[in-house]
């Protein structure tokens, strides 16, 4: 009687292995382009970069473990892969759910609703509202001050918090700072970090470190502000901030280089 030897089952990883590489993964979704939640309806790179540990990573245990073969590398990753889409891709619909999504003008245009001149050959754009109003005036002795301490839900003071008006002054203009604010962007990121501006203050934004970077900035509501690029021959892009809001603040091609961004309606910061 002749007797086929078994054939040896298709290596598969353990349940702790495959929790683990799925964290990594799903880690780098969450964080490695920034907080996935503040640009949640820009997610390509993060689910981009989000696959690229799991080949590595399920190729790395199997090989540590003798148990190496290509059907089991290729049959893993492919698990993995659809695993991964199905606990992020429900975890961006759930954030979806939660924001109703930006007005398509203000993602597919930002700057050009804003934009009136152009300076060339200095790759200068600015961005102002087409018509600015004459600052408001006030009487003397209608201004006052005010002051105080700002307070953790857990009772204890706050250091260098940024405190602001937010409501209230829609009704007047304010002149927004003549001097042109120097923006720095390089391996220290984009300095200062929080960037905290007043209403139609100018930011001249410069590569420190001669790389392009391509700077994307975004209010929380949903509003892209712009998306343009810094060229790395150290000639600064000055851009004018018309709206007020708060959001965030990043380049594009090195994610690790952002800040939270602050426009405040007036100059009471």
């Amino acid at each position: 009687m002749n007797v086929e030897p078994l054939r040896s089952p298709v290596a598969r990883l353990t349940r702790g292995e495959t929790a683990a590489i799925l964290g990594v993964a799903i880690a780098i979704f969450l964080w490695a382009a920034g907080p996935i939640w503040l640009h949640r309806w820009e997610p390509d790179t993060s689910i981009l970069i989000s696959y690229v540990p799991l080949p590595i990573l399920v190729f790395s245990v199997l090989l540590a473990r003798g148990r190496f073969g290509l059907k089991a590398f290729l049959a893993e990753t492919l698990r993995l892969g659809i695993l991964k889409f199905g606990i992020t891709a429900g975890f961006l619909i759930f954030l979806w759910s939660t924001e109703s999504p930006p007005k398509p003008a203000s993602v597919l245009a930002p700057v050009e609703r804003h934009l009136v001149r152009v300076r060339w050959p200095r790759m200068t754009a600015v961005a102002v509202p087409a018509t600015t109003p004459p600052p408001s005036t006030f009487a003397p002795g209608s201004l006052g001050e005010a002051g105080g301490v700002v307070w953790n839900t857990e009772g204890k003071q706050i250091g260098g918090a940024v405190v602001f008006v937010q409501e209230g002054l829609e009704d007047f203009v304010f002149r927004a700072p003549a001097q042109v604010r120097d923006m720095p962007i390089g391996p220290d990121g984009i300095i200062p970090n929080p960037l905290v501006l007043q209403r139609g203050e100018r930011v001249a934004f410069r590569s420190a470190d001669g790389r392009l970077h391509t700077l994307h900035a975004w209010f929380r509501r949903g509003e892209s502000l712009f998306n343009v690029p810094v060229l790395p021959d150290a000639v600064p892009r000055e851009i004018v901030f018309p709206l007020a809001g708060s959001g965030w603040i990043r380049c594009e091609v090195h994610p690790a280089e952002s800040a939270p961004l602050l426009v405040a309606p007036g100059p009471f910061i």
